[in-house]
């Protein structure tokens, strides 16, 4: 801090939010609208004051956490104390209130101002306590539900509202269908798989012989494992969105779609050398800012690495680079999961359950089987092995994509539609955003012969080879 920041500083500092002979302080009322303690809203308060700091000196907007912002509306509710004596005196400035208007570009203008202030509470305070600052994926997430209850009238209970975390994208009525079928079939299945352990003797597959109850159950694993596949199947396609819905993706949900936040970080760092806001140190096989030219109308993960890197510095590793922007990328994987096109590890795990209980019956059924064999001195050996493959099925079925099949038909649309444009891109030069396209859904070896061969270079695997043996050697690999 300089020496006027400092003094702002003090100033801010001393000011006492609670009036003195006061019932009911700032700090009481505070907690009792938010349900906090009266220790964790003073730790919300002192990080208030070093917000309005942030406000004056930082030379950049800046954005509140949900706990800030909490008391800085409360405090504008005290006209007196905010417009007649905090601001005049204190700050010495006005400092206004300007909500959001709502639609994504205004999402993502305050997620870019956040991720700022963040910044620039590290430079002023060191690192902001994280249950008061949140990532911005969480506060501009979760924590933007945020509602006033009277607790008078209302029980507060957690909320356990299935379809929005499981299938954001699917109208109520519709959601209350594929649920009920979905459950309806898995569960029938599990019932009837029950009561042929239960039936009488006679009935009872377990009390078959060797020949007959291995027949038994080749029929019943491959019916089990085709609805196993039916409900994985179903599921897929009914938690992303139709195929006939418009979705407006920018090149880095693209990127990360195709193939993951390294792409999308490879991206974000040629759109910045194509801008010349970044060079590459070939020496060093990393990258160095060639001004202080803020881009405010950037991407957030553009911003990030800007950030990161200062000009007076040598240069920073490309793998530092990486390791630095991969968390901001996860707000780009939040949207691809509210476009119900990747999916949220609940849905996964409700894919996986629901479409490998099926084969859990039938295994189940074998094991048992296989236990009353060795007890009644019966060979086992064919009946273990077509219980091992069951077993390596239900494996398989764990396996679940983190894209939907509506993601899967948007990338092959998009790579159809992009590799036309490549085809023709001998004859017609690729605009920085075709190129910015093609390199997300194709990775790096859409930049060989264009003005980012040196990029291309750096993420391509070298070759090295032998002069004492007919041997090559890869070193590295394509992270494009």
């Amino acid at each position: 801090m300089n020496h006027q920041q400092a003094e702002l500083y003090q100033r801010i500092q001393t000011f006492s939010l609670d009036k003195p002979n006061t019932k009911l302080t700032f700090s009481r009322r505070l907690a009792r609208d938010n349900g906090w303690t009266i220790e964790y809203t003073q730790r919300v308060i002192d990080e208030y004051k070093k917000f309005v700091f942030l406000a004056i000196v930082a030379e950049h907007p800046v954005s509140p956490s949900e706990q800030v912002d909490q008391v800085w509306h409360l405090h504008l509710t005290y006209t007196q104390s905010y417009w007649g004596d905090f601001c005049p005196n204190i700050l010495q400035t006005s400092l206004h209130h300007n909500p959001t208007l709502g639609g994504s570009d205004e999402q993502n203008k305050f997620i870019n101002w956040y991720n700022k202030t963040l910044v620039s509470y590290q430079q002023f305070f060191g690192e902001p306590p994280r249950e008061i600052w949140p990532p911005a994926h969480i506060r501009f997430g979760e924590d933007i539900h945020f509602r006033r209850v009277n607790t008078q009238q209302n029980w507060i209970l957690p909320k356990l509202n299935l379809r929005p975390i499981c299938f954001p994208s699917i109208p109520l009525h519709n959601y209350n269908r594929w649920l009920f079928i979905i459950l309806g079939l898995s569960f029938s299945f599990l019932i009837s798989g029950c009561q042929f352990l239960v039936a009488g003797s006679s009935m009872n597959p377990l009390n078959y012989d060797g020949a007959k109850f291995l027949g038994f159950y080749i029929l019943v694993a491959s019916s089990f494992i085709l609805l196993a596949s039916i409900i994985r199947r179903l599921l897929l396609s009914i938690i992303g969105r139709s195929s006939s819905e418009s979705t407006q993706l920018n090149y880095y949900e693209v990127a990360y779609l195709a193939a993951g936040p390294i792409r999308a970080i490879d991206v974000a760092i040629a759109n910045l050398l194509q801008s010349g806001h970044l060079e590459i140190i070939k020496s060093k096989e990393g990258f160095r800012r060639t001004n202080t030219n803020q881009v405010s109308e950037s991407h957030p993960l553009e911003q990030l690495i800007l950030g990161a890197i200062n000009t007076n510095q040598t240069g920073y590793r490309y793998g530092l680079i990486q390791q630095l922007a991969t968390p901001t990328t996860r707000l780009i994987k939040i949207r691809l999961q509210q476009l119900g096109l990747m999916l949220t590890p609940f849905q996964i795990k409700l894919v996986q359950v629901l479409s490998t209980l099926p084969i859990l019956v039938v295994l189940l059924l074998g094991i048992a089987k296989i236990i009353v064999g060795i007890w009644r001195d019966k060979p086992v050996g064919y009946l273990t092995f077509f219980c091992v493959i069951t077993a390596w099925i239900g494996l398989m079925f764990l396996q679940v994509p983190d894209r939907t099949s509506y993601a899967e038909q948007v990338i092959k649309n998009l790579q159809s539609e992009y590799g036309s444009i490549l085809s023709k891109s001998k004859f017609v030069p690729l605009s920085s955003s075709e190129l910015a396209f093609a390199f997300a859904l194709f990775g790096s070896s859409v930049l060989a012969g264009t003005s980012l061969i040196d990029l291309y270079n750096l993420l391509t695997p070298k070759i090295f080879t032998s002069t004492n043996a007919n041997t090559s050697y890869g070193g590295g690999g394509d992270v494009g």
